[in-house]
């Protein structure tokens, strides 16, 4: 059955067409998209102080009234808890226009379009009191949206079953959805359509999968859907892995003809794995050649997996045939207990690790958790519509709340997430940097586009300001 530059030339101001920008790791990356302009400024105060003294800001002085959009920070020994940005206005005056936490190795801060003739960087708190900024670059990326950047989020299948009212906002803003848990595969190659109960009825997989279909390409006729397939089970993880080295050894033939029906079927546009994670040296090989062979028969259509940095040991052959990676940036909580934060392995870190690992990275999406992480003697992963009644400002990335056992309050008890502005911040980087876009973990986790608070609503926003 089928189943910096800008740090700094002081005395010209260059504007760059070609365009080269300064990676993570100081070496120049080609990005034909955009523009970044270099600005002739002077520093005014201290990169480096005590948080609680007068010299815990420094000055960023242009010539004249200057456009920008982004400020990158670098900074020595990870020693910032919190930080804002802030421009002169027109009368004088320091607007904060932008505050987050942690800076880190590399921190890239969007704005914008902005106007001013100064900015202002201001270390609100930090470890030990002391803090010093190694270098920041300020850019202004001008024109520089890109057509092909891709919008891709997962979409839990039986959750929107019967449902006639999904966001038409929400799914208008995605140029590709991935369909998760619905099809799977077995140890023997059989591609099955899981079914499930409702009110005590059950609705098989290819009735769900119809109607959720119809529904999503009737909110977004151009959207581009793809199949997640998952694996066996197993009883514990290490069974899981023996099965699945099982059907990609033995019974690669059955499972290949049998999605290649499913795709026919259902007209997907793409397949995509999420096996996590094979660790034993035969499982990555089993693994690396089914993809290899799987991508030799799929012809237009696409192929692509999920992999975290950790486990993304694939073979060459394999990486060259993935046409869409999905980084795993998330459900991982920084040595400061905060869940995937820009600096480390929820954004710079995992990008690095997969450039490093020979991955293209115009094929590569950098994951983006719609949910939180609560710690402080409670584990919890509550949705981001359930932590944005607790939400005041954008600029915000935790609640001292647990979203177990009825909200509990408490001292040490932390709910941590991207925000908004964070969202916008990884957005934003990952097309600048040359990722071929964004993915979120997972659609049912935003609130409603109409509010100030949508985090699809920030990846258009952050994408609006490449314009």
């Amino acid at each position: 059955m089928f189943k910096s530059f800008i740090s700094v030339i002081m005395t010209v101001a260059i504007a760059i067409t070609s365009i080269f920008y300064t990676g993570l790791d100081n070496k120049s990356v080609e990005n034909e998209f955009s523009v970044l302009s270099l600005f002739n400024y002077e520093i005014e105060g201290n990169k480096r102080g005590k948080a609680s003294s007068e010299e815990n800001y420094f000055d960023i002085v242009f010539d004249d009234s200057t456009e920008f959009d982004t400020v990158v920070l670098k900074e020595k020994n990870d020693k910032v808890i919190s930080f804002s940005i802030s421009v002169k206005d027109e009368n004088g005056e320091f607007k904060t226009v932008y505050e987050q936490e942690r800076i880190g190795d590399y921190r890239y801060c969007v704005l914008g379009e902005t106007v001013s003739d100064t900015i202002r960087i201001t270390i609100n708190s930090a470890d030990d009191d002391r803090f010093k900024i190694n270098d920041f670059d300020v850019l202004n990326v001008n024109d520089s949206k890109r057509d092909d950047f891709r919008v891709t989020s997962y979409f839990v299948c039986q959750w929107y079953y019967g449902n006639k009212n999904i966001d038409i906002e929400k799914m208008k803003s995605l140029t590709d959805i991935i369909i998760f848990d619905i099809a799977r595969f077995n140890a023997e190659g059989d591609v099955y359509l899981q079914s499930f109960d409702y009110n005590g009825k059950t609705v098989t997989g290819d009735v769900i999968l119809e109607d959720v279909l119809t529904q999503i390409r009737n909110a977004n006729p151009h959207i581009k859907i793809h199949c997640n397939l998952l694996g066996p089970n197993g009883s514990d993880y290490e069974n899981k892995e023996k099965l699945h080295t099982q059907v990609f050894k033995e019974y690669d033939d059955v499972l290949i003809d049998n999605i290649l029906e499913l795709l026919e079927e259902y007209d997907f546009d793409g397949v995509f794995f999420d096996y996590e994670y094979p660790y034993a040296k035969e499982s990555i090989n089993a693994y690396s050649k089914f993809l290899v062979k799987l991508d030799g028969y799929l012809d237009d259509y696409i192929l692509g997996a999920a992999l975290a940095h950790w486990g993304a040991n694939l073979s060459y052959d394999a990486i060259q045939a993935l046409d869409r990676v999905e980084i795993m940036s998330y459900d991982n909580m920084s040595d400061y207990n905060r869940h995937a934060e820009f600096a480390s392995v929820g954004g710079v870190i995992a990008i690095e690790d997969f450039e490093k690992r020979g991955y293209d990275l115009s094929k590569c999406e950098l994951g983006l958790p719609f949910y939180g992480r609560t710690h402080g003697g409670e584990e919890a992963w509550p949705s981001y519509a359930n932590i944005a009644p607790d939400i005041t400002s954008p600029f915000q990335n935790y609640v001292n709340k647990s979203y177990m056992n009825g909200g509990n309050y408490g001292d040490g008890l932390v709910t941590s997430f991207n925000g908004v502005q964070m969202i916008m911040d990884k957005t934003s980087f990952a097309h600048d940097y040359g990722l071929g876009g964004v993915m979120v973990w997972h659609y049912t986790c935003d609130v409603s586009y109409e509010s100030e608070y949508s985090l699809f609503k920030a990846i258009q926003t952050a994408l609006n300001t490449r314009n």
